[in-house]
């Protein structure tokens, strides 16, 4: 719980001496608490110590590489990214950190009926192929059309290249 408070102490003050001003208030609220002393001040003194060291980076760490997709609703969210790089970058400097973009409304919600039809008869933009039982023709065709009434084209309409085999 100590550690924990000095932490919020060091990461809500940006200048040092406002940082020993607010561990040194921790201090005598825990001390009013009647939390040991020696158990305060050796438990302060610790982090103080991982906070001073220097982190050192070896030849052979490899910064690792993480990603946050957010939707981009305006030009505040460039400014946002690059602030949240930078407090991220910050405290975890092992830590490669980028916002990608992902557009917050993307036109197939507009569409939510689109590829569900259960019949295929009822699609467009289809592939179809048509198997003749007399002659053994096979007759490969494509429409952006509803196949239903492409198919019925075929069955009806004397110009169609499936009637005009036969």
């Amino acid at each position: 719980m100590i550690r924990g408070h000095a932490d919020r102490c060091w990461k809500i003050c940006s200048e040092p001496e406002d940082r020993i001003k607010e561990l040194e208030k921790l201090k005598k609220i825990l001390y009013r608490n009647d939390y040991p002393v020696d158990v305060v001040e050796r438990t302060i003194n610790k982090f103080l110590e991982s906070k001073e060291k220097p982190v050192e980076a070896k030849e052979d760490d490899i910064r690792s590489k993480r990603f946050l997709k957010l939707p981009y609703v305006g030009s505040k969210c460039d400014s946002f990214a690059r602030d949240l790089k930078e407090h991220v970058e910050r405290y975890y400097p092992q830590i490669e950190f980028n916002v990608a973009w992902q557009a917050p409304m993307k036109i197939e919600s507009f569409f939510p009926f689109k590829d569900r039809l259960k019949d295929v008869l009822d699609r467009s933009c289809v592939v179809y192929s048509i198997h003749c039982k007399t002659c053994k023709k096979e007759y490969i065709g494509q429409t952006k059309r509803i196949l239903r009434l492409r198919l019925n084209e075929h069955k009806t309409r004397n110009e169609s290249a499936c009637k005009k085999t036969h």
